[in-house]
């Protein structure tokens, strides 16, 4: 079965401009979740049918999505590209992607009046309740004209949060013309979200986000996950999810607290003033720590337990432009399609 499609952070309305790629001095092309990643794995950016880009895995466990950089020099101009990727495993294996088009223009088209847009956080973790006393969320935001009546579904096994816990949602667009709403799933990989207007299915969004793991944190800090990529609007988190050990490396002393720093960015600790916070534990020794932004910018925290000296781990996490969307005219049809084939080009 071919892979996933490659996605394009990048990309808006359908398109990347040359603006964004001479920002970054290269198209920023995104490998999905794929089963059993290893260590030793080549993953290679096709773009036009020549290899441009590659890289190997250093570890069982990436993070994803995967992020590799196509140089400008392949990008000469204006026009329709074709892209797909390779993954090459130790053992000669290959797997092929499904290919998407790519289109580089010079300005950013204005999106139809009252197409909906959307914006997703990714990476938060799988819910596991029994294991870490924490509730794992991406988030969401839609954005269209005032009133309207959006129906949101996500790919199973997601769910729609919020106190819905379902697969679907109706949602109706408030006086901002926005409606907010959080996703979980109990098993990491990829999901993807389809929205539409109900008086208009042809108005319609499509976006992939990934359910990441839990990864290893650095002292007495047992583990640590994070969600990234919400809008600077100054209310949809970034969230940090963390487990700590129970006591400090003195017997009988126990953890009951993390410091989290902001120390590089203009984000705010939510319920806490300033860039400066103490968290108290849950009582299995988790916490949330929940960040939100005016500014799209990189943010970076520092974590430690003054309880317990060394026990420090950084965290990076992006904000974007509350303007950041994606246009799609993926159909109802196709996401039932995709229910049953999931490694079909989105």
């Amino acid at each position: 079965m071919a892979l996933a499609a490659p996605s394009f952070p990048q990309m808006e309305n359908g398109v990347i401009t040359l603006q964004e790629i001479n920002i970054a001095g290269a198209v920023i092309v995104n490998i999905p979740f794929y089963s059993n990643p290893r260590a030793g794995d080549q993953i290679t950016i096709i773009w036009n049918f020549s290899a441009v880009a590659s890289m190997m895995l250093t570890t069982d466990f990436p993070l994803f999505p995967i992020p590799l950089r196509v140089p400008e020099i392949y990008v000469p101009s204006v026009g329709s590209y074709n892209v797909f990727y390779i993954i090459s495993d130790s053992h000669g294996n290959t797997s092929t992607s499904y290919s998407i088009t790519v289109q580089i223009t010079a300005f950013l088209p204005p999106p139809p009046a009252g197409q909906l847009q959307m914006i997703l956080t990714t990476n938060a973790s799988n819910y596991d309740w029994p294991a870490i006393n924490v509730f794992p969320v991406n988030r969401g935001v839609i954005t269209g004209n005032p009133g309207t009546q959006v129906r949101v579904t996500v790919s199973d096994p997601g769910l729609i949060g919020d106190g819905v816990d379902r697969g679907d949602v109706l949602l109706t667009l408030g006086g901002n013309g926005q409606a907010d709403f959080s996703l979980y799933s109990e098993e990491q990989g990829l999901l993807v979200i389809f929205a539409y207007a109900v008086a208009n299915p042809l108005n319609s969004v499509t976006l992939p986000t990934t359910i990441g793991p839990f990864r290893l944190g650095n002292g007495r800090i047992k583990s640590v996950n994070y969600s990234t990529g919400a809008p600077a609007n100054n209310r949809t988190y970034n969230s940090i999810y963390l487990k700590t050990e129970a006591e400090t490396s003195r017997p009988g002393e126990p953890i009951t607290f993390v410091r989290a720093i902001i120390v590089e960015g203009s984000a705010r600790i939510a319920g806490y003033p300033g860039y400066y916070a103490d968290i108290i534990l849950n009582g299995d020794k988790s916490a949330t720590i929940n960040l939100a932004n005016t500014v799209s910018e990189r943010v970076v925290v520092e974590l430690s337990l003054p309880e317990e000296s060394g026990s420090v781990k950084t965290v990076e996490t992006v904000f974007v432009p509350p303007s950041a969307s994606t246009f799609s005219v993926f159909n109802r049809e196709q996401f039932i399609d995709y229910q049953y084939h999931p490694g079909k080009n989105l």
